[in-house]
This record gives structure tokens, sequence and C-alpha cells, in this order.
């Protein structure tokens, strides 16, 4: 393996918080990430111990003649001193902060180090760790790759001066200063204020160009998937910077470049969808396209092609939005873009292992817009995140190997081969209600097929049963039977009227008595936001995984435990019930 390869770099995986034992399962069970020489699952403080000179000792006490005038008093408990000799210190000057440079000595590791953290993992790996997890993990939110080394500042003038000694020319894209996003989290420390930081962050890199003439920037670029992260805590500053796109929606959903290329239309898309909602959406989404095509062109701004370097990414970026808005649109609820959310709850023990059995079944009775069933079916296939023909962004190349672009090129086709899977006796059904819900559910299912369809060997399918009902809980649920059930439970929404939480309501207890009502299920998990389900479904939850988020809402995993819920007293359920959030 090349040195390049091997050298060793400093990495953040960032996760929702309360999902850091999921990523580090996901990782475990990876063959090619799992080279791990060492877990820290808790940072423990130093204790400040005393040296052995400031030890008590009765006989040096007794004997020794002890000068007021030259000894030093130091306090070591509550109730007693001790007389230390004073020794000839010598003068301490104030250095400054080491500069790191291409010429210093560069380290190679083999193995990784991972230390949990809250809101992610650090990682302490190479060049290649670093590939194969941004193309091979699918519960990480974005990695971000540490500037340089820790250093330690005490006020403004201290963060601008050590921001501009680190290694800015590796790590820039050509993006103007001033549109480079910062993300700064201060805690427990002198310099507090985001603003202050962010101007001391921004000279310092100016500063850094200034003396460096050769690592300019230029300003044709809009920087929307690169961004800078400044973490002060306990006046120690870590730098990093995002060096994978953001992962969550995934790409097939808006970047797929393999359509352009074998341009096949799905024999499901041709099937008329009568339903009003339906047109009315359509119509919608088409009047804003030609509206912003006509706002482009009246600029004089032509959109440029997917294959156009830093261009494509930009492109992506305003398809990744696009794609978010159609999808507050169309639903109400607030996760159901959170492709990454639902990976990381997959790896679950539980739930993994359920998913694991053979022969295996899953019922889907929320589809939804199929995001679950579409993180099912990856996991079971184990897909990466990017493929040859839709690879991860030019900026993530410069930053891992910018010289060496054919080693870059065989070892993203060394990760991108997914090993063979035993599919052969997994099915996997979504119903629904919603034809609307189906139609996004059958929609997203074709373009996550022609996204990786050069890795799968079927023609125009999927290598595992998949199949789309219409049609209500208690007609489909007779004929699941032995059926392993994994669902997103649909939320309660104030803002959509009393109306649509009686339906919700409605549905939970629907589904309560289905599920309450038989025994012969593999496994029944939930994922739901809030606590109105467990109450309103009548069955008894264990919460597998919880996560929170940066409103303070949360998401759990919950597994029936077969039993249905009971109230010890009428006081208990009224104070349940007054309890619930309805989000």
């Amino acid at each position: 393996m090349p040195l390049k390869l091997n050298e060793a770099i400093t990495l953040f995986l960032s996760v929702r918080r309360g999902f850091e034992t999921c990523l580090l399962n996901e990782i475990k069970r990876n063959p090619r990430l799992n080279c791990i020489e060492r877990i820290h699952y808790k940072r423990t403080d130093t204790s400040n111990d005393l040296p052995s000179e400031t030890q008590p000792d009765a006989s040096n006490q007794l004997t020794s003649i002890i000068d007021l005038g030259s000894t030093r008093i130091k306090r070591y408990s509550d109730d007693k001193w001790l007389y230390i000799p004073n020794k000839e210190e010598p003068s301490v000057t104030r250095k400054d902060a080491p500069v790191t440079t291409q010429t210093q000595r560069i380290k190679y590791v083999d193995k990784c180090k991972i230390r949990l953290q809250a809101g992610g993992l650090e990682v302490k790996c190479n060049r290649k760790w670093l590939i194969g997890c941004v193309l091979g993990l699918r519960s990480v939110e974005s990695v971000w790759l540490r500037v340089g080394i820790p250093f330690r500042c005490q006020d403004g003038l201290d963060v601008t001066h050590r921001i501009s000694r680190l290694p800015w020319s590796q790590y820039l894209p050509p993006v103007p200063i001033e549109k480079i996003p910062l993300r700064i989290i201060s805690r427990h420390s002198s310099v507090w204020s985001s603003v202050v930081i962010d101007e001391c962050v921004r000279e310092g890199i100016r500063s850094y160009l200034n003396s460096n003439p050769t690592a300019g920037t230029k300003s044709y670029i809009d920087p929307d998937d690169f961004c800078i992260s400044v973490t002060i805590n306990r006046n120690t500053c870590y730098v990093a910077v995002q060096c994978s796109s953001r992962l969550s929606p995934r790409h097939f959903n808006f970047g797929n470049k393999t359509s352009n290329i074998v341009p096949i239309k799905p024999k499901e898309e041709l099937v008329p969808l009568w339903s009003l909602s339906k047109t009315k959406l359509q119509a919608y989404l088409e009047a804003r396209q030609k509206v912003e095509a006509t706002r482009t062109s009246n600029q004089g701004v032509i959109p440029p092609p997917l294959s156009a370097g830093e261009n494509a990414a930009r492109n992506n970026s305003l398809e990744r939005k696009k794609f978010i808005e159609n999808q507050n649109l169309i639903c109400t609820d607030k996760y159901d873009t959170a492709d990454v959310l639902v990976a990381g709850i997959l790896h679950a023990n539980s739930l993994f292992k359920a998913l694991k059995k053979r022969p295996l079944r899953v019922w889907n009775p929320f589809c939804g817009n199929g995001l679950v069933i579409s993180e099912i079916i990856a996991l079971i296939l184990q897909l990466p995140n990017f493929t040859a023909e839709n690879p991860p962004s030019t900026l993530f190349r410069d930053l891992v190997l910018e010289k060496d672009i054919d080693l870059y090129n065989s070892v993203l086709e060394d990760h991108m081969k997914p090993e063979p899977q035993d599919t052969k006796d997994v099915e996997i059904v979504g119903s629904d209600t919603s034809l609307l819900n189906l139609s996004q559910a059958a929609a997203k299912l074709n373009n996550l097929y022609s996204f990786y369809s050069p890795l799968i060997d079927k023609v125009l399918r999927l290598p595992l049963a998949v199949s789309l009902h219409q049609v209500n809980l208690e007609t489909i649920a007779p004929r699941m039977y032995g059926s392993t059930v994994i669902t997103k439970i649909p939320c309660i929404n104030k803002e959509a009227g009393t109306e649509h939480t009686y339906e919700t309501i409605k549905a939970y207890r629907l589904f309560g008595n289905l599920i309450g009502s038989r025994s012969d299920w593999k496994g029944v998990f939930a994922i739901v936001g809030g606590r109105a389900f467990e109450y309103y479904s009548g069955l008894e939850w264990r919460c597998i995984a919880k996560a929170n988020n940066a409103r303070g809402g949360m998401i759990k995993l919950l597994r029936w435990t077969g039993k249905g819920k009971t109230f010890k007293s009428p006081e208990e359920r009224l104070e349940q019930l007054n309890e619930l959030d309805f989000v």
C-alpha cells in the first residue's frame, strides 16, 4: 500500500446525539473499517495528584531545619500545610505555537483509534480509512477533517495569531473567504462571542493568504458543501473542515447522473395516478420550474452540466435544496428526509439481528415516502453512498489525494464493490392508504435502482422482492403471517387541524389492536417522535435507542414487549395523558 494512504489524520464523524453507539456498531460490522486498535468509551478526567516531592514525610519534617524566609507554603489538604524548600526556578519565556508544515515528519498508522463523544466519534486513522468511511458508512451526517493540531487561546488576538499559522493551503477550496460558512461552538472559555470568533478566524485566514500568495483563492464557487468548524472548549481550540458533502438526504434522490447516461423509463412511472392532490402538486412543481428557468435565462446564466467539476457540485447542492423543499411541501413530518437517522436506527443490535434472519419478511404498514424501505434495501445489499458514475465531490478528492488521481480512483473502485448478499428468501412489503405516498415511494425505489444499477446484477429490477400496496391495515394484516414489522409512525401535527389529529390517533389505536391481537410476529419495531403513540396504541413498548436534535425534539426506536399497556390507577393514566407532546 502506498505510504500516502497511511498518513495519520484526525476525523470527527458527526451523528445524531444519542446514536453514537449505533455508528460504532456499523464500523465494527464493516470488514473494510474494522481495523480498530482501541476504543475510548468515556473521557476520564485526570486527577491532580501531588508529586512525590510534595508528599509529607514525618522523618524529614522532624529532623530538617525549616527557614520560613526561604520557603514556600503550599496547602495540600484542608487541615495540613507543607513547607516546600525554595528551588532555583529557570526563567520561563513564552514560546509561539508550533507551525504545522509539510516539512515536519509525517506519521503513518495502520489502525484507528476511536473516542466516543457527544454527537459523534473522534477517529485517529489514515487516509484510506477516510475514503472507506465516506463511501461505506450510511449513518454519518458528515465527516470533518481536523486542520493542524489543537491550540490554547486566551483572547481574540491569540485566536487570530494561531489561526494564521495553520496550513490552510491544504484545506481551502477555491472559495472567497467572506462566503465560507463557519460553525462556531464555545464552551467554558474566555472567548465566548461567536461574532468575535468569526472575525478572528477570517482575519487569521486572510493573514495566512497574504503571507502565502500561492495559496490565493478564487471567487466563482458557491460554498454550499464546505464549512469550517471552530470549537473552543476550556480555552482549547479545535479547527476542522467538512471534507464530505452532506450525506443526507441521499444523493440518489436528486444527484443521479446514471439516468443521463442510460435513460431508462420504469414501467411504474407510466401508470396514471388519478389523484387530485398529485395533479395539484405536479402542476405546482412544473410552474415553479418554469419560473426558475425564466429567471436564470434573464440573468444570462446557463446551468452547468453535471460533469463540470465544481459546477456539478453546486448544481447538486441546488437540487438538494429543491428536494428538501418539495418534501416539506408534501409531508408534515420533519423526519421524512432524515435518511441518515433511519440508517443509524437500523444498526441497533436487536433490529439488526432481526434483519439478518432468513427467511425474512418485512412489513411496513405506514410506508410513507419509502424512506424506511429504501434504507432497509441498502442495508441488506450493502450499498455504498456513491458509485463510479456518481463519485464524491471534487473537494473531497482534493482534500484526500490531490496529486495522486489514479491512486484515488483505484481506492474508490475497491470500496465500491459490494459483497454478494443472500437475498433469496427476503421479501419487503409496504402498504399505505395514501396513493400520493405510494407514488413517492415508487419514485424513490426507481431512483435507488437507477443510481445503483451498475452494482446490481439483476436487469430492470432489484435482487429482492419488494411490493407496494394501497390497502387498509385491517385488510393486509391477516396476510402478513410471521412478519417482522418495521415502520415509522406518522406524527401528530397541531397545524394540520383537529381532523388530522383525530385520524392519526385512530390509526394508532387500530395499529395497536392489530399487533396486540396476534402472537406470530417475529418482531415489532416502531420509529416514533414524542409519546402520543405509546399512549394511544395501548401496547407496552421498550425504548431501544433514542436521539435528540438541536431543537430539543426526540425520536425513539421502540420494540413491542408482547404485552398490553396497563395503568395502576386512573391518576397515572391522567398524568401520562397530560404529558403528551403533540409535535
